[in-house]
């Protein structure tokens, strides 16, 4: 499978861009079917941040690392990806379901606003994400406070995996 390997600020030699690919393909091997896997590798600062997406079996694992150099920054983060799918590939305990996992539920009416009011409103609460429609386009989207102090906004579409 032809595996992406996007850099930015900095640029991946030939040598450890098959390293990526050959770790990445060592994750997939564990699915039935992968439909696609993006590495991304940003360097910040002193620090490099990787990006391990990979689409598989209908579902999406995710996750981001940082490490010092380009190398250990895909390594511990497919290590951590690793990890997750040993999880999810172990068999459940016969008493016990996923669903346990869910504590709480709540109901609320979605209210149709436009974006600078979701803003606005999430400035002045102290939640961490607001679900709203968006009077404009009529979608539901979802505000959330990054660790940055700013905002991100998820905007889902219909998938067709």
């Amino acid at each position: 499978m032809n595996i992406p390997v996007i850099e930015s600020d900095f640029t991946v030699n030939e040598v450890d861009s098959a390293f990526v690919v050959d770790r990445i393909n060592a994750l997939t091997r564990r699915f039935a079917r992968t439909d696609s896997s993006v590495v991304s590798i940003r360097k910040k600062n002193d620090w490099f941040k990787a990006e391990l997406v990979i689409v598989a079996d209908g579902m999406t694992v995710r996750c981001e690392k940082l490490g010092s150099t380009m190398i250990d920054s895909v390594v511990l983060a497919a290590d951590f990806l690793e990890s997750q799918l040993a999880k999810y590939q172990a068999p459940l305990a016969p008493d016990r379901n996923r669903d346990d996992l869910v504590v709480r539920e709540k109901h609320f009416p979605i209210r149709r606003l436009e974006l600078n009011k979701v803003v606005l409103e999430m400035e002045l609460s102290d939640h961490d994400f607001f679900l709203f429609q968006d009077i404009d386009s009529g979608d539901v989207k979802l505000l959330y406070r990054r660790a940055d102090g700013k905002y991100g906004l998820l905007v889902p579409h219909a998938n067709d995996i």
